[in-house]
């Protein structure tokens, strides 16, 4: 019963009890809570990794392209390559596998 008492007690402090109340709807009921907080951060991850892979493709497509403007052959090399463009006097045979 006495430790009753003192349990009680506690919570007739009204500062006690306001700020437990706004720590709770800080936690788990406002907006910016903890868990959409969490989702938010793990949500940046993603997008920053996202951005590496996407920088680096971008670089490799500038070379490729920088390759591509300035080596007649290669152009030509990858126009039969990817679009199968053949001159007018070359018959064009697709192997499958």
């Amino acid at each position: 019963m006495n430790n009753l008492k003192r349990y009680l007690k506690v919570f007739k402090n009204f500062y006690l009890v306001v700020g437990g109340a706004a720590l709770v709807w800080m936690l788990f009921f406002d907006r910016y809570n903890v868990v959409a907080r969490i989702e938010t951060q793990v949500r940046i991850g993603q997008l920053e990794s996202d951005l590496d892979f996407y920088q680096q493709e971008k670089g490799r497509i500038e070379e490729a392209r920088s390759v591509l403007e300035n080596s007649p052959q290669e152009l030509e090399k990858y126009a039969r390559e990817e679009f199968r463009m053949k001159k007018d006097n070359e018959d064009l045979f697709i192997l499958t596998e």
